[in-house]
């Protein structure tokens, strides 16, 4: 027999016992099933080929650590299910191994280990949709149950702050949450009110990027983020924060010594910490400036 009739019966049979034992078919190429959109099941990224035949590279968004949106684009290599997912400046953010399931319409990336410096998941699973989520339609990456009318890493260009009061304070620019107005004492400085929401404008994530909110502080029991609030307990921040892909943090004590507690959870952008000082709770969301020098990458409005 010769070895073209060896391979086609080899393909019968496997053909065959698939049937007949129910298994799905699963392909490494997620654009053979189709062009409709792929929405990540924790709907913080979505992909699609722009080509009706489903081939090529493909194009989407992606949201990082419920902060961060980034155009990517997705290159799989001519031979088995290997994905490389670039930014909008073709840099590397992770490669992935993809397995798609033809029956069930679904596709599995799992994530090589890598240094991009971002804490991605072992795994991400998509679903088929025919249309994306209206959060990522309209590039809003604050978690649920979020109040704050303003999330960090938010652009300050894309933010009308006329109703807004600003903080002069020498070289810093904060904002007070549009209703908080603080007081002013004798030497024009002013004073906290007792709940209240401050919003700190900077360049990130270097010295020489665009101007954002990189940090938020807050002391008003009714706003919420995450779902949480500044009277939420330790316990309760370390569940929902952990469930978001946080990592808690080391406290030490030395560091803030008048603190009844002092508790700090990171992603790979942002903290947030949560502090009781004289039986008051406030909030910092803070995300660093990455480096001092100045950057290779200076931008406009990416990395």
């Amino acid at each position: 027999m010769s070895k073209a009739k060896i391979r086609t019966l080899t393909v019968v049979i496997l053909s065959v016992l698939m049937i007949f034992t129910g298994c799905s078919f699963q392909i490494d190429h997620p654009g053979r099933i189709g062009s409709r959109y792929w929405i990540s099941d924790d709907e913080q990224m979505f992909f699609y080929f722009p080509a009706e035949s489903g081939t090529g590279k493909a194009e989407g968004l992606i949201v990082i650590d419920h902060a961060y949106c980034r155009d990517i684009i997705l290159e799989w290599s001519g031979k088995g299910g290997e994905v490389k997912v670039k930014d909008g400046l073709y840099d590397l953010l992770f490669t992935a191994d993809t397995v798609t399931n033809e029956d069930e319409q679904s596709c599995i990336f799992k994530i090589k280990p890598d240094n991009s410096g971002f804490d991605w998941p072992e795994t991400i699973s998509f679903k088929l949709s025919s249309q994306v989520p209206e959060k990522l339609l309209n590039r809003d990456p604050r978690p649920e149950q979020t109040s704050l009318d303003l999330w960090i890493l938010q652009d300050f260009a894309e933010n009308d702050w006329s109703d807004y009061t600003k903080i002069t304070s020498g070289f810093i620019r904060e904002y007070y949450g549009k209703s908080y107005k603080p007081s002013v004492d004798k030497n024009g400085t002013f004073i906290d009110p007792d709940i209240c929401v401050k919003y700190l404008i900077s360049s990130w994530p270097y010295y020489t990027s665009r101007q954002c909110v990189t940090n938020i502080y807050i002391t008003d029991p009714g706003v919420t983020f995450f779902g949480l609030t500044v009277e939420s307990t330790v316990d309760e921040f370390d569940e929902v924060l952990t469930k978001n892909g946080f990592k808690r943090q080391i406290r030490d004590t030395d560091l803030d010594p008048s603190a009844e507690y002092k508790e700090s959870w990171c992603n790979s952008i942002y903290s947030v910490t949560v502090t009781r000082r004289s039986d008051k709770c406030f909030v910092d969301i803070n995300a660093p400036v990455l480096n001092r020098a100045g950057a290779e990458h200076s931008d406009n409005g990416t990395w």
